[in-house]
């Protein structure tokens, strides 16, 4: 099933004095790669191609005689092979999907199959000798386990190893603090598992057994020095708030002055604990003038009506947090009832900027005359914004969640406006801001908060990489900044604030589609920092050429062909599109992104004659195709509302589709031999022209409260 087989240790090779320790020890052994090996089957992603070969082989351990010249065991791997070459006795190069044929069968021209299960060894059973030495051998191995770990259950723990789950299940949650009791939560969808780089695999569901034993196999931290490759270090000075310290990576400072100070209490034990003995106050505690800056309170905010406030909350929730869930409905919802947007201090202040935002971002979708200002549509929300005042006062102190928040909600309200670029420089604000934090780095604990701080993280790249493919921009940060895994999809109301969280076995989560938006984000980053970057950069690369623009665009396709993959199936398109639902706008929206950054990812090619020119030409004519379909499927469905990314997505689409034409008609009077000579035999010109109206109704129908829609509607044209 694994792709490999296990020999077995003989009597023979287990001394009578040291049986408990080698038995442990090469138990220990096996269960921690039998783990890895499961964990590393199911990691299939948009970022990491379904290998049929197991990330490691257990040891097989062979019978006597059984052992080298120098005593130790002799190790013998069995490598998952085909049924072809297995017949030909040759050896099986495996491909890097499932869906290629490995590299024997593909010289060959021959179908590449698979057998099911382990391959036959071709040998006689076991002796009953034998089968009884093993079943003492497990005995031995448990009563020496449960005197070194009392208590544990080693018949659930050894079973959830031996398992094959169909996703890691969640382990360590908890309602609010990382150190309340744990409980195992349901497997997670597809979107929850995309490995975010080639690391080694991550043991999220390792079991406790595993956990204990490599405890008590640790040296004694009194006699061995504390791990110094730690390269996170957070530091909390006076002007620092204790409960929230600022970040500080490898390279940092205080990384250094740590690592000094421990190798002194390891080294130089009468030296004393390694602290720093002198602080002097003139430079560690700020002057006056900059207490007086630091330690003002933010000025009280004039709120809206309770009325229109729970109004407007409900519209948050329904139309924006479903898309980017920054915030956790039953920890928002509690600390409003609390009433701390009324209290006058410092976080009560900020919660109440925090809760005026919303109110500014659901406003557009809202049909209540209180959210506009003088009465025009295209103000909804702009009362709430300037109310909510700047954000360069998140500065003066160690900036909170709430910060980060603040931040994400202000450029999304700006996304919809005429100076829909400020967004941009706020969210470069809030990602530094984020980064100050460590919002961007992995934490121990699984709580809300820590969840919440990684959703706002997520958040930030994607509307920032999202703002810099329209305005051709780089991004902030790139991938290998952060080890963040994406968030967990787990629904807010299955995550309650006081309560243990549990989701229904085949409950689809809202939060999938978020997680496959950060997989296309992450396509689109790269293709950013590849195909759009400088010319000396891609010569550094090594990306000059038809050649190796070919590679790369072959790279980038190959992503989002497996990202595809990864979609769960309640955030599929049918033909003909349900009903209206949550479901189905985040539908439309996902696949709306899907083709809107093919679009991008081609159209670099389509206005450059080269032998790239015509099938990049064709993939963003497809995609445009297919954009306009959708996005005019779900704009004929009753009781539907604009949602996020199909803005995007209609201008884009819209554009290619008129460039199509112009090129198409410029080539038929020309060369028919023209790269940009349209192939679509069953794509008319008047399908093109009606698929350019559908995203220009796209576009129209956002414009009554997106000033961004209005300006792009009237570029959309038709000569």
């Amino acid at each position: 099933q694994h792709g490999f087989q296990a020999k077995i240790v003989t009597p023979e090779s287990v001394t009578n004095d040291n049986v408990g320790a080698t038995i442990i020890e090469s138990q220990r052994y096996h269960l921690e790669v039998i783990l890895v090996t499961s964990l590393d089957q199911k990691r299939g992603s948009a970022y990491g191609s379904v290998s049929r070969q197991p990330f490691l082989l257990v040891p097989a351990m062979q019978s006597a005689p059984g052992r080298k010249a120098n005593g130790r065991l002799k190790i013998k791997v069995e490598q998952a092979t085909c049924d072809q070459c297995r017949r030909n006795k040759v050896q099986c190069l495996a491909p890097d999907s499932v869906e290629e044929r490995c590299k024997q069968c593909e010289a060959s021209g021959v179908s590449c199959t698979w057998v099911i299960g382990p391959r036959p060894l071709g040998r006689s059973p076991p002796s009953p000798s034998f089968v009884a030495y093993l079943e003492n051998r497990v005995g031995e191995l448990e009563r020496k386990l449960r005197g070194i770990l009392p208590g544990i259950n080693l018949n659930r723990e050894l079973e959830t190893l031996a398992q094959l789950p169909s996703q890691p299940a969640y382990t360590h949650l908890s309602p609010t603090i990382s150190n309340a009791q744990s409980s195992p939560a349901p497997s997670a969808t597809p979107f929850q598992h995309i490995p975010t780089r080639n690391d080694p695999p991550v043991l999220h569901s390792t079991p406790e057994l595993l956990k204990q034993v490599r405890q008590v196999s640790r040296p004694s931290g009194s006699s061995q020095p504390r791990d110094l490759k730690n390269d996170v270090y957070w530091s909390a000075t006076s002007s620092t708030n204790v409960e929230q310290p600022r970040f500080h990576g490898t390279s940092s400072g205080e990384i250094l002055l740590r690592d000094a100070k421990e190798m002194r209490r390891v080294y130089v034990p009468s030296a004393g604990s390694g602290k720093i003995l002198r602080r002097r106050p003139q430079f560690w505690e700020p002057p006056a003038p900059e207490r007086r800056w630091r330690d003002a309170e933010p000025e009280p905010v004039q709120l809206p009506p309770a009325d229109l406030i729970n109004s407007l909350v409900e519209l948050y929730f329904r139309y924006i947090n479903t898309f980017f869930p920054i915030l956790h409905r039953g920890l928002f919802e509690q600390t409003l009832k609390r009433g701390t947007h009324l209290a006058s201090d410092t976080t009560g202040r900020t919660f109440a900027r925090l809760l005026l935002l919303v109110c500014a971002v659901a406003s557009r979708w809202s049909f209540d005359p209180r959210v506009l200002m003088d009465g025009q549509s295209q103000s909804a929300g702009y009362e709430f914004f300037h109310r909510a005042g700047p954000i360069t006062w998140a500065f003066r102190t160690q900036p909170s969640l709430y910060d980060v928040q603040i931040c994400i909600l202000s450029a999304l309200f700006l996304q919809g406006s005429s100076s829909h670029f400020s967004g941009w420089t706020v969210l470069g604000i809030g990602i530094r801001l984020a980064q100050d934090i460590g919002a961007h780095r992995k934490k121990e604990g699984v709580t809300i908060e820590n969840e919440l701080y990684k959703r706002a993280f997520w958040s930030l790249l994607v509307l920032d990489r999202m703002i810099c493919g329209t305005l051709g921009r780089p991004s902030v940060m790139q991938d290998l900044d952060s080890d963040l895994d994406p968030i967990m999809e787990l629904d807010d109301e299955d995550w309650p604030i006081n309560n243990v969280p549990s989701l229904p076995p085949g409950k689809p989560s809202r939060l999938s589609y978020f997680n496959g938006v950060v997989g296309l984000s992450r396509i689109l980053e790269r293709a950013i920092q590849t195909l759009y970057a400088l010319d000396w950069a891609k010569r550094q690369m090594g990306l000059t050429g038809p050649e190796k623009e070919g590679e790369l665009l072959a790279d980038l396709q190959r992503h989002l062909e497996q990202w595809k993959m990864t979609v769960p199936p309640h955030l599929h398109l049918t033909t003909p599109m349900g009903p209206a639902g949550l479901f189905l706008d985040q539908a439309v929206a996902l696949w709306s992104m899907y083709h809107h950054v093919n679009i991008i990812i081609h159209r670099e090619f389509i206005t450059k004659r080269s032998t790239l020119t015509a099938d990049c030409l064709n993939r963003c004519r497809r995609s445009a195709r297919e954009c306009a379909k959708i996005l005019g499927a779900h704009l004929r469905i009753e009781g539907t509302r604009p949602v996020y990314n199909t803005i995007h997505a209609a201008f884009s689409s819209g554009l290619i589709l008129t460039f199509d034409i112009l090129v198409g008609e410029k080539a038929s009077r020309t060369d028919q031999n023209d790269p940009w000579a349209s192939v679509e035999t069953d794509y008319s010109r008047a399908e093109k022209e009606a698929d350019i109206e559908t995203c220009k109704a796209v576009l129209e129908r956002a414009e009554s409260r997106s000033s961004t829609a209005g300006q792009w509607h009237g570029w959309v044209v038709i000569y």
